[in-house]
């Protein structure tokens, strides 16, 4: 019935495209009630009339925001925003892009999972001289190019379960009205000059560099910069130019004013180098004849915004600026555009007398074998290939799990098939056999008042511990944006869990009070590690919930959730039930003898 109503409604009130939106809610019904609510994957790429957002999506804020909605507007000012950088369509998404874009979502769902209001953004940067030259090679106008990327892009963001509330492209209407009142601030408020401006100026990087940020490529005999490694060449141009210079002392501030200002501290040191000295001022447009697919400086056609200072507006214009803004919470980037987002946004917002991101969120690359990625060497990592082959949510896992801020990740098939098989032998070992018609024939689920003045071993009282400092020592890495070490104290539960559960063999004697105890504290270490990985992989802790008979989680403090009986039923109501039909949760991959051999090894234990 809520699917006729549901699909009936789009009909009637959605205009275009409606086939494919009623497949799309259709499917995402399906998984409601196959997985909880905690499943579906609502996406803008296929977006929901307003009334139907309401009921599937996690926000439309900026669209309240938008139609004059005066409670909405108390909201904004309390929500969490977190954004990704805005990835550049000259060229197919890849892992990189998929990495990031997994991590903002991950944090995103955890601080929904802690009760925070979150407004988590991410979109397509498409203005450029690379982009420019993509869209002339491959024949066709700038701004079609443009669509069939971002198409990908979004397309990627479906496929690795990330769902943002707002999806934005540089090429919109709304952002060129927000960086032409973007500018127009730093010129009312005397920040801008026109100037001769002489510099190394980078093709690749598309923009110039100081000096102190290049040398010599003893190989080649070119000027490259020092940190991407890029060629460059001495540049003379009349632009339009930014006084950073006087803005050094406030962003110095900014940076001193918490200690997570930029995350982890080994990027931070290198910011703090860079602002050892006084900043130069910065070029902030280029020439209309050498940069033609990008938006003009307002009143001046003859040169065109610096696509640096065009995509980092895309923060503001995402929130309705300059009707509505709001310092973003975390900003998640790459250690490769890190100058721009702590140095150069910073600076160009307190120019506009706007307060700066509370923290910038900092990771390494990814590398393939321990070699960096290239076109070139074909080594690139396809995201869709890589959920093509063991799923959404294993693909999440996996990233997630190998991940450290301040290191590059390494991808290797042979990694990833050990980790996602662990997952499989230790989750999803655990849930199968504990809920097996031989252990627990009638299908309960107790409460932990049947057993907390019995007797117990210390094995089950270590796991019982365990299970009630798991959250803590969880929340402290979560929250800090290193997921992979927080998913380690959960894997190491799970193996004491099985270990736990292996040495009482309650197979033997289903019907004692020992192992009843026993299959009781699995099914609770199991849901409070299936609630704590929830926002790593939502689809299979979905499942989990919904094989011990649990509702997809609603408003309840996770303090309250995370310990031994948290989601116990009151004394007196009906008893609950488990599931016991049988599924597979983890799907491992499908490995060749050769894999196989290669793997044994190489393997290493994973362990905290």
């Amino acid at each position: 019935l809520l699917l006729v109503v549901v699909v009936v409604t789009e009909m009637l009130i959605c205009k275009g495209d409606v086939l494919r939106r009623c497949v799309r809610v259709g499917v995402e019904v399906g998984a409601w009630f196959r997985g909880g609510i905690g499943s579906m994957t609502v996406v803008p790429s296929v977006p929901l009339c307003s009334p139907l957002k309401r009921l599937f999506h996690s926000s439309n804020l900026r669209e309240n925001i938008q139609n004059g909605d005066d409670d909405d507007d108390d909201a904004w000012k309390k929500i969490m925003t977190i954004s990704t950088p805005i990835f550049y369509v000259n060229a197919a998404p890849h892992i990189g892009h998929a990495y990031t874009s997994i991590l903002a979502d991950c944090l995103s769902r955890w601080h929904r999972l802690l009760g925070d209001k979150v407004f988590f953004t991410t979109g397509t940067d498409e203005h450029g001289i690379k982009v420019q030259t993509a869209a002339d090679r491959a024949g066709v106008a700038p701004k079609v190019f443009c669509d069939g990327v971002s198409a990908k892009f979004k397309d990627m963001m479906q496929v690795c379960g990330v769902e943002p509330d707002y999806f934005i492209r540089t090429t919109d209407k709304t952002h060129a009205t927000a960086v032409n009142q973007f500018w127009n601030q730093l010129k009312k408020r005397n920040m801008l000059f026109k100037g001769e401006h002489c510099g190394w100026y980078s093709d690749t990087d598309e923009c110039f560099y100081t000096d102190r940020q290049i040398e010599k490529d003893e190989k080649s005999g070119n000027m490259i910069a020092k940190e991407t490694r890029a060629v460059v060449r001495f540049s003379v141009e009349e632009n339009y130019m930014f006084q950073m210079s006087a803005m050094t002392d406030k962003v110095r501030k900014w940076l001193n004013s918490s200690n997570d200002s930029i995350s982890p501290r080994k990027y931070r040191n290198s910011v703090e180098e860079f602002l050892s000295d006084t900043l130069p001022d910065l070029s902030v447009s280029r020439s209309a004849n050498v940069l033609t697919w990008g938006i003009p400086v307002p009143n001046d056609p003859k040169h065109t915004i610096y696509v640096w200072v065009d995509a980092l507006v895309n923060y503001l214009s995402a929130q309705d600026f300059p009707r509505k803004y709001r310092p973003l919470h975390t900003h998640i980037v790459g250690k490769d555009i890190l100058k721009f987002h702590s140095v150069y946004w910073p600076s160009l917002l307190l120019a506009c007398g706007l307060d700066p991101p509370r923290r910038i969120l900092t990771h390494g690359h990814w590398t393939k074998d321990g070699i960096k990625m290239s076109k070139s060497i074909g080594n690139v990592v396809d995201p869709f290939l890589e959920v093509a082959a063991v799923g959404t949510d294993c693909f999440r896992f996996f990233l997630m799990h190998e991940a450290r801020l301040g290191a590059d990740g390494d991808y290797s098939t042979i990694r990833r098939d050990a980790v996602v098989e662990d997952l499989a032998n230790t989750l999803g070992n655990l849930l199968q056999r504990s809920t097996a018609k031989r252990i627990n024939p009638d299908a309960f689920y107790a409460s932990w008042s049947m057993f907390e003045n019995g007797t117990k071993t210390d094995e089950q009282i270590s796991l019982a511990q365990e299970i009630n400092s798991l959250l803590k020592k969880v929340e402290v890495e979560y929250t800090a944006g290193e997921f992979g070490r927080g998913m380690m104290h959960i894997m190491h539960a799970l193996r004491e869990g099985n270990k736990m559960f292996q040495d009482a063999a309650p197979w033997e004697t289903p019907n004692c009070v020992e192992s009843k105890l026993c299959v009781y504290l699995t099914y609770e270490l199991v849901r409070v590690c299936g609630l704590l990985l929830s926002p790593i992989i939502p689809s299979i802790s979905a499942t989990v919930r919904a094989r011990l008979g649990l509702l997809p989680v609603a408003s309840a403090s996770l303090q309250d959730m995370c310990v031994v009986g948290g989601e116990d039923i009151p004394n007196g109501s009906t008893p609950r039930s488990i599931s016991q039909e049988k599924v597979i949760l983890v799907q491992k991959p499908s490995q060749t003898d050769e894999k196989k051999k290669t793997r044994e090894k190489t393997k290493t234990k994973m362990s905290i």
